[in-house]
């Protein structure tokens, strides 16, 4: 028995219409797990339960391969015409043996790259909750303590250290000077970040700029902002499909509201990075900053528990 394990190139493919993906490249089909005995496919289909492959959006990127030959037909459960199988419970304990490891590591990395799609970086533009929480930072009763360089000398230094932060906030599809005309025109920047041992959110403030980083992995994102973002987006994907509705089942409204829904959740959460950046800049930060970090960490870990139990 051979065992082949494939993923789909979701990185380029997920930024396709959802008609292309549907109906050309066909990755919604029940193609998930194939068993080909003596190099002829007897069966193909997505839900095996047993595999521990359901069908599933992230399973839908993945594709296994069984090859076999006619020795193991009792063990496959082969019929007599040499159409279907139903292998024994073994032959399932043995598969999970040898594909469970690479499974889990494949679809670690799918959930990652969704993470990072669903964060929707587009390239050189402020979200709009960037721009109103920018847009409204005047209006704010305390002001943050924005630097004020008086000589040209202070302002180069100034203008030095932005386009190094900027540097280090860039995009994957930025350039050095795009990252700094974002990082320069916004008073609020989001960072997205994968990482399993996270909290779910961290905040800095640096030459004048609140820089809220937000974890994908943790289930705060995974169970709230993707699917919000998710719905949101079918507006987008009733555009690529020029009026064709298949494939995009949320209403117009339903979509529209829950865009709206996750700025005022990305200006939450940017509310509480200025916050801490408003009272991490007087004399006592020191204190606020170990109180601020003992609170994300000990919220994020209650969040994440309770986001979590079944």
């Amino acid at each position: 028995m051979t065992v082949r394990l494939y993923a789909l190139p979701y990185e380029d493919w997920s930024k396709l219409p959802r008609k292309v993906l549907k109906n050309d490249l066909h990755v919604f089909d029940d193609y998930t797990v194939s068993f080909l005995r003596n190099d002829r496919e007897v069966e193909i289909g997505s839900s095996y339960r047993k595999l521990k492959i359901n069908k599933h959006h992230t399973n839908n990127w993945i594709r296994v391969q069984i090859d076999f030959n006619g020795e193991l037909d009792e063990a496959f459960g082969v019929a007599a015409n040499k159409q279907g199988v139903r292998p024994k419970d073994y032959v399932y304990e043995r598969l999970r043996e040898v594909i469970g490891e690479e499974l889990s590591s494949l679809r670690t990395s799918i959930v990652r790259l969704k993470s990072e799609h669903a964060a929707g970086q587009t390239k050189s533009k402020v979200s709009e909750a960037e721009r109103r929480a920018t847009e409204a930072d005047g209006l704010q009763g305390k002001p943050l303590p924005i630097p004020n360089p008086e000589t040209d000398a202070e302002r180069a230094v100034l203008e030095q250290n932005l386009r190094a932060l900027a540097v280090a906030l860039k995009r994957d599809d930025e350039s050095d000077e795009e990252a700094y005309q974002r990082i320069e025109s916004s008073t609020f920047v989001t960072v997205f970040k994968h990482d399993e041992y996270w909290p779910f959110y961290h905040c800095d403030f640096k030459y004048g700029k609140v820089i809220l980083t937000i974890n994908t992995a943790h289930a705060f994102f995974r169970k709230v902002w993707e699917p919000l973002s998710g719905i949101a987006k079918a507006v987008d994907a009733a555009d690529e499909a020029d009026g064709d509705s298949d494939g995009v089942s949320v209403d117009l409204e339903v979509a529209t509201n829950a865009s709206e829904v996750l700025v005022a959740l990305q200006l939450l959460l940017l509310s509480l990075a200025r916050t801490q950046s408003q009272m991490s800049g007087h004399s006592d930060s020191d204190e606020h900053l170990q109180l601020f970090e003992r609170l994300r960490r000990e919220w994020s870990a209650n969040l994440e528990t309770q986001l979590s139990a079944k």
